[in-house]
């Protein structure tokens, strides 16, 4: 459960970037995101004492350097993911633009609440909830640019206190 839910942290920044998923991916500084929140969701789950199932190629505690590397070697590493249709998305992107309720709280929320539950923080996890929440509200109505979206996110993560009350 915790390894598919590891690669599924990827859906509440499709619904931030409003991109398909092929596209996103080709973009470093939204790989950059996923491997902060991938990289929270590993520290929470060893201090748990879950260790997550390997379901893709590489191991969970690689994904995140791999998601940092530069587009070149990125992309020649992970050429059959680039094989995928050019408007996929996600079911989160799909509920959001129905109007359904997202999915957030049982993605990226369950990582923040195992956090919560051993008195760890969880600020990226927490702010990508957050900001689904606030879109799905209405009260973001914009897209992030990765490169603000990164920002966002970087300093949530390095910001003192609790990520939750900003």
């Amino acid at each position: 459960m915790w390894g598919k839910l590891i690669l599924n942290l990827n859906n509440g920044v499709i619904v931030l970037s409003d991109l398909p998923l092929k596209q996103r991916l080709e973009d470093q500084h939204y790989r950059k995101i996923l491997a902060l929140c991938i990289e929270e969701a590993l520290g929470i789950l060893k201090s748990s004492g879950f260790k997550p199932a390997e379901i893709s190629k590489v191991k969970p505690k690689l994904v995140p350097t791999q998601l940092r590397l530069p587009n070149s070697i990125f992309n020649a590493l992970a050429g059959s993911m680039f094989k995928i249709n050019e408007d996929v998305r996600s079911s989160m992107w799909e509920d959001f633009v129905a109007g359904r309720t997202s999915e957030i709280d049982y993605l990226n929320g369950a990582v923040c609440q195992l956090g919560t539950d051993i008195d760890m923080p969880t600020p990226v996890n927490d702010k990508i909830v957050e900001l689904v929440n606030s879109k799905s509200d209405g009260k973001t109505p914009h897209n992030s640019s990765a490169q603000e979206l990164f920002e966002i996110i970087f300093r949530a993560r390095h910001q003192p206190g609790d990520a939750k009350t900003e």
